[in-house]
């Protein structure tokens, strides 16, 4: 990865480590799911982009959009931002979703 997009993408991961170690006081508890019988590990944070700049900023990078446009067209909308934080053999089990697949 470029060095630029390496500090562009710092910041990111950096706040995506605080919302999986529970330091994003500013997620509200109904967006938060965490792993059943654990002590407690964060499975998924849904609509950061509502409560953190940073993350809205993400979707109006303009070489992503710039992508997306030429892929989807335009206008485009955000509409939700999901980070799924499982990590592997921790947990529920399940088969995987037809999207997955």
């Amino acid at each position: 990865m470029a060095s630029s997009a390496k500090r562009n993408v710092r910041p990111v991961s950096d706040e995506v480590d605080n919302v999986i170690a529970g330091r994003a006081n500013y997620l509200p508890p109904q967006e938060l799911v965490y792993e059943p019988d654990s002590d407690p590990r964060l499975r998924n944070a849904f609509r950061m982009h509502l409560y953190d700049e940073l993350f809205m900023n993400v979707a109006r990078t303009p070489k992503l959009l710039e992508i997306l446009v030429e892929m989807l067209g335009g206008p485009l909308r955000v509409y939700g931002s999901h980070l799924f934080a499982k990590p592997a053999r921790v947990g529920t089990v399940a088969a995987a979703p037809g999207h997955a697949l």
